[in-house]
C-alpha cells in the first residue's frame, strides 16, 4: 500500500527536445564542411587584404583611412558571407528529410520545437560567427590604420547588416523546410534573393536598400548616419525575416516528411 508513496515525481520539462536539437545542432555546426569554408575563407581574405594595405601604407607611404578598409572588407564579407550562408542554411531541414520522420518526430518533439530549434541554432551559429569575424578585422585594421571609426557608427553598420543576414538565415530555413532537397532550397533561395534584390532597386533613395547600406558603409563607420533610416532597415528586415519563419512554420506543419 505504500508503494506509490515511494514513487519519485516526474517532472515534464516542456522545452527539454528543443533544446536537444538546438544544442545538437550547434555542436554539428564546427564539422559542417560550409562553416568552416566560410571560416577560413574570411580570415584568409581578410588577412591579405589588411596585409597589403598595411604594405602599402609602410613603404608606398599611401595612407588609407580604417573605415574605407573596413567598409570594403565588409563589402567582400556581405557577398561571400551570403553565398555560404545560403548554402549552409538551406541543408538545415532539407538535408534530414531522409530520416527526420523516425529518427527525430517520433521522439516526443512537435514540429514547432523541431523547426524553431533548427532556425534558432542557425541563427546563432550564424550572426555569432559574422560578428566575431568582422569585429576581430575592425579591431586588427583599426590598431594597424588610421582610425575614423566611432563605436556608434561600427555598432550601426554591423547591426544593420546583420538584421538582414539574420533575415536571410530565415528564408533559407524556411525554404529548407519545405523543400525536398538541398539543391533545390538552394536554388530557389537565390532566385528568391536575386528577385528581390532587384526589385529592392525602384524604390525612392530615401529608403536604405541592403545596395545602398553597403555603399554608405564608410560614411556609417564614422558615425554619419541617418539613425531613422537604419532603424527602419533593420525593422523591415526583422519583420520579413519574422514572416518568412512564420511561412516557414506553417508548411512545415502542414508537409509530410
Amino acid at each position: 500500500m505504500d508503494a506509490p508513496a515511494n514513487i519519485a515525481s516526474v517532472r515534464y520539462y516542456r522545452f527539454l527536445p528543443y533544446w536537444a536539437v538546438l544544442q545538437t545542432d550547434l555542436r554539428q555546426t564546427t564539422r559542417n564542411w560550409v562553416w568552416r569554408v566560410w571560416v577560413l575563407a574570411s580570415i584568409a581574405a581578410a588577412a591579405l587584404y589588411l596585409t597589403n594595405r598595411f604594405t602599402m601604407h609602410s613603404q608606398a607611404q599611401i595612407v588609407q583611412s580604417t573605415n574605407k578598409i573596413v567598409a570594403r572588407l565588409l563589402e567582400w564579407t556581405a557577398l561571400g558571407t551570403v553565398t555560404l550562408v545560403v548554402a549552409f542554411c538551406s541543408g538545415a531541414i532539407a538535408s534530414e528529410r531522409g530520416t527526420l520522420a523516425d529518427s527525430v518526430l517520433c521522439r516526443g518533439i512537435s514540429r514547432f520545437q523541431y523547426f524553431s530549434a533548427k532556425l534558432h541554432a542557425r541563427l546563432i551559429a550564424v550572426l555569432g560567427t559574422y560578428l566575431f569575424l568582422t569585429l576581430t578585422v575592425i579591431g586588427v585594421a583599426g590598431f594597424a590604420f588610421p582610425g575614423l571609426v566611432t563605436w556608434s557608427g561600427c555598432a550601426a553598420a554591423l547591426g544593420s547588416l546583420g538584421a538582414i543576414l539574420g533575415a536571410i538565415v530565415c528564408f533559407a530555413v524556411t525554404i529548407s523546410a519545405l523543400c525536398g532537397s538541398t539543391v533545390l532550397s538552394v536554388s530557389l533561395l537565390w532566385v528568391g534573393l536575386y528577385t528581390l534584390g532587384f526589385a529592392l532597386t525602384f524604390l525612392p533613395a530615401s529608403y536604405l536598400t541592403p545596395d545602398r547600406l553597403i555603399d554608405a558603409a564608410p560614411s556609417i563607420l564614422q558615425g554619419l548616419y541617418d539613425s531613422r533610416e537604419l532603424y527602419r532597415t533593420m525593422g523591415y528586415a526583422a519583420i520579413a525575416g519574422g514572416a518568412a519563419s512564420l511561412v516557414g512554420l506553417i508548411g512545415f506543419a502542414r508537409t509530410d516528411v
